[in-house]
């Protein structure tokens, strides 16, 4: 008698542990999709989608927000939106937040840095912008940092979001191509510069 009732007790305990569980997962995905769609209003106000990033950081020297561009201080304004969010967030909710800051960051810093006049990360080097390169180079780098953060959060978010596992792939590649002009045109500036080398044409 004693056996069998701690053999009931057993079976009940597990399906408690089960029902907890499964009351768990549903909470945490019910949450999810509330972040997202609470960023998704932040987007819709500042007219910005996910689908922007669906190609790496490159897309922005080809392709222009419409109506309006989003610029710097919109950016950090944005930001501030999105850590405001994070207040009360389970952690799936947090990683979703945080996946659009590390974009957000990203898309700022690499405008910033191939945008610079006369200083581009991808520009003619000349040695009189010497400064103003490195700090492109720098910004550059920075902007690949930031996706690498996001790349790395994708996979415990990918169900939810409309970005297929592709995505990784290309923006892996996207982020070789800006990272290898980058050190290449580094390494010259640093070793020539200060030798008064001639002006270097972009690749």
């Amino acid at each position: 008698m004693l056996q069998n009732l701690k053999l009931k007790l057993k079976i009940l305990l597990k399906n408690s542990f089960i029902l907890f569980i499964l009351v768990f997962l549903v909470a945490c995905s019910a949450e999810i999709k509330d972040t997202i769609e609470q960023v998704d209003e932040i987007d819709a106000k500042y007219n910005v989608a996910l689908s922007n990033y669906e190609n790496g950081l490159t897309w922005f020297d080809t392709n222009v927000r419409e109506p309006t561009p989003l610029n710097s201080d919109e950016i950090d304004e944005l930001i501030t939106e999105l850590n405001l969010l994070k207040q009360g967030k389970e952690e799936l909710s947090l990683d979703y937040i945080e996946f659009r800051i590390n974009l957000f960051q990203a898309e700022k810093l690499y405008k910033i840095a191939s945008r610079r006049p006369f200083a581009s990360y991808k520009n003619y080097i000349r040695c009189d912008k010497k400064d103003d390169l490195l700090l492109s180079y720098d910004e550059a780098k920075q902007a690949v940092d930031f996706v690498e953060k996001a790349m790395e959060l994708y996979p415990n978010l990918k169900k939810y979001i409309e970005i297929d596992s592709s995505w990784l792939k290309k923006t892996e590649l996207d982020n070789e191509q800006i990272l290898g002009i980058v050190y290449e045109k580094e390494d010259i500036v640093i070793e020539y510069c200060n030798e008064n080398l001639p002006e270097q044409s972009e690749n």
